[in-house]
């Protein structure tokens, strides 16, 4: 599923996945740009905390799809 086709609570849910993921000593990650790593680990959130597509970069909304969700 695509960033821009999720909802709020399914986004920030994939949001949660991905910051694990990258977060995970015994993962080895691609490179992931300083800026996106940073957007990843303290995402853009409204008031009740969730994250909206419209708040994320491009390359964040890459590697979310990229490494997140993959029984959709």
């Amino acid at each position: 599923m695509q960033v821009n086709d999720m909802d709020k609570y399914v986004l920030t849910g994939r949001v949660k996945e991905l910051m694990m993921i990258v977060m995970d000593p015994e993962l080895s990650m691609p490179n992931i740009p300083e800026d996106v790593l940073e957007e990843i680990l303290n995402p853009p959130t409204d008031d009740d905390g969730y994250v909206h597509q419209f708040y994320l970069k491009e390359e964040t909304k890459f590697f979310i799809e990229l490494l997140t969700g993959k029984e959709d």
